[in-house]
């Protein structure tokens, strides 16, 4: 379980972790601070960035045919 939370004083991460959080990640956040601290409690490699990108313009289907 992740707090997604406003209130990051120093001590708080602590007291979240004490109150059976798993992790922590301040507001606001982005995906990628998401996805890092889900990899981070699964213990999975952290998420490749280059993954979550948007594709090149010409894979979009503008443009001339």
């Amino acid at each position: 379980m992740i707090a997604l939370t406003v209130d990051v004083m120093d001590h708080q991460p602590d007291a979240y972790r004490a109150a059976g959080m798993d992790g922590v990640v301040p507001k606001p956040f982005s995906p990628a601070q998401l996805l890092a601290e889900i990899s981070r409690i699964a213990d999975l490699p952290e998420p490749d960035r280059r993954d979550h990108a948007d594709p090149p313009a010409e894979g979009r289907g503008h443009g001339a045919a």
